[in-house]
């Protein structure tokens, strides 16, 4: 069981953590019931995604944020 989270860590960094921090933060936030449980489930799916884009892009945390939020200017 060592060796699958090792090798998780070592190729998805981001993922993991993402998914982590996402299902951490809804477990924190929500209170029970199956909207509770839907909250849950899109949460750790946003911070997988959100994971997944940095171990993609291979940039650091402050590039995918100035992409998230970028504004398009006239």
């Amino acid at each position: 069981m060592r060796e699958f989270w090792l090798r998780l860590w070592q190729e998805h960094p981001g993922a993991l953590v993402g998914t982590t921090l996402g299902v951490l933060w809804a477990l924190l936030a929500v209170g029970v019931g199956f909207f509770a449980a839907l909250f849950v489930l899109i949460a750790g799916f946003v911070g997988w995604f959100v994971g997944m884009r940095h171990d993609s892009d291979a940039g650091d945390w402050g590039e995918l944020i100035e992409h998230i939020f970028q504004r398009e200017r006239d």
